[in-house]
C-alpha cells in the first residue's frame, strides 16, 4: 500500500485541507505587498561625480529606506533604459536620478 493510498481520519484530512488553505492565503498576502509596497532606485549620473554628489546620493538613500537598495552600484556603462527594464522587474515605482556636469547637478 503506497502512501497515496492511504485513507485520512476525517480529522486529520480537514487539519491538512486548513493548512494549505492557510499557506495559500500568506502566499498571496505576500505577494500583494510586494507588488504594492513603494520601492526606488537612487542613482547619480554624469562623467565627472564629485564627493559631496556621493554623499548626498548616500544620504537620499537613507532618507528613502527602507524600500531603497542602500549599497546600489551602477557601473558608468549601464544606461538608463537597462535600469528601467531592471526596475520593473523588481516592482521599483520611483527612480530619482541625480546628474552631475562641471557646472551643475540636476535632480530627476
Amino acid at each position: 500500500m503506497t502512501s497515496k493510498n492511504k485513507k485520512l481520519a476525517p480529522r486529520q484530512y480537514v487539519k491538512k485541507k486548513l493548512e494549505k488553505q492557510r499557506k495559500r492565503k500568506q502566499k498571496e498576502e505576500r505577494d500583494v505587498e510586494i507588488t504594492t509596497v513603494p520601492r526606488s532606485i537612487v542613482l547619480n549620473r554624469g562623467k565627472q561625480t564629485p564627493q559631496s554628489l556621493k554623499q548626498l546620493v548616500y544620504d537620499f538613500r537613507k532618507v528613502m529606506l527602507p524600500y531603497t537598495a542602500l549599497k546600489l552600484q551602477a557601473s558608468k556603462g549601464n544606461k538608463l533604459k537597462t535600469i528601467i527594464d531592471f526596475a520593473g522587474e523588481i516592482y521599483v515605482t520611483h527612480l530619482v536620478v541625480f546628474n552631475s556636469n562641471i557646472k551643475n547637478t540636476k535632480f530627476k
